[in-house]
């Protein structure tokens, strides 16, 4: 009898006892998977994995070495580092399709016009367009640093003429037009997501090209022509 009262008076404190235990398992067993669901969400996409659209804008700050072979294989070298630079390369824009596997496939395209304001009143044209395959891609455990290497084939056009007293005013035309390779290695940092910072060298190997030059007057001459760069190039790019 003894017995039995005591396990009866210890009857509440333990069945209060266990419906706390029950609270305190049935509380950790909500909270583990939420916890472990944190833990396994997966990281941000990085550079070259979204799968999406890259609009560029490139050149927009460069240092350039420009190598332009005319007739009898003469050789003019222009050295040129800034915005804008000079010659048959400036700034210019970029799109590309990125794959979900990281394949790049695009083009290129820039414009550039320029008027001189002295006496002989020249003025220069230039065109650069291309299409471009590539790859884009980033590091696995430092996702804001990825690559992007490009290649593909480079048209380029420009247009000169100048007038020039020579006892009458004479007219001075050049067009000429080259074919190059062009291979372009860019570093790519994004310090958020969706723009990114490009850096890295570019290298335009001639292929063919021709020139003419006419005057007034006289009869115009024509040559071959050769376009050759290699230099360090800095831009934007976006992904779209």
């Amino acid at each position: 009898m003894v017995l039995r009262a005591r396990l009866s008076d210890n009857g509440p404190v333990g069945k209060s006892a266990a419906i706390g235990t029950a609270a305190a398992i049935a509380t950790l067993a909500l909270s583990a998977p939420a916890a472990y669901a944190q833990d396994a969400a997966p990281e941000a996409p990085g550079f070259g994995e979204r799968g999406s659209v890259l609009f560029s804008v490139e050149n927009v700050f460069g240092v350039l070495d420009q190598t332009y072979t005319g007739a009898n294989n003469n050789n003019q070298s222009l050295n040129d580092n800034g915005f804008f630079p000079q010659g048959l390369v400036g700034t210019r824009l970029g799109i590309s399709g990125l794959l979900s596997s990281g394949i790049t496939l695009g083009g290129i395209v820039g414009v550039w016009n320029d008027t001189s304001t002295n006496q002989n009143g020249g003025s220069f044209t230039a065109l650069n367009l291309g299409p471009r395959i590539g790859w884009a891609g980033c590091l696995k455990k430092y996702k804001a640093l990825g690559f992007w290497g490009r290649v593909g084939p480079t048209f380029q056009y420009v247009h000169f003429s100048e007038t020039v007293n020579i006892g009458t005013p004479q007219t001075i035309s050049t067009d000429a037009w080259a074919l190059d390779l062009s291979f372009e290695a860019f570093i790519v940092w994004s310090p958020v997501d969706h723009f990114g910072l490009l850096a890295g060298p570019n290298v335009d190997l001639g292929l063919t090209g021709h020139a003419s030059t006419s005057q007034t007057g006289q009869q115009g001459q024509s040559s071959d022509f050769g376009y050759h760069a290699v230099g360090m190039s800095f831009g934007l790019v976006f992904e779209l």
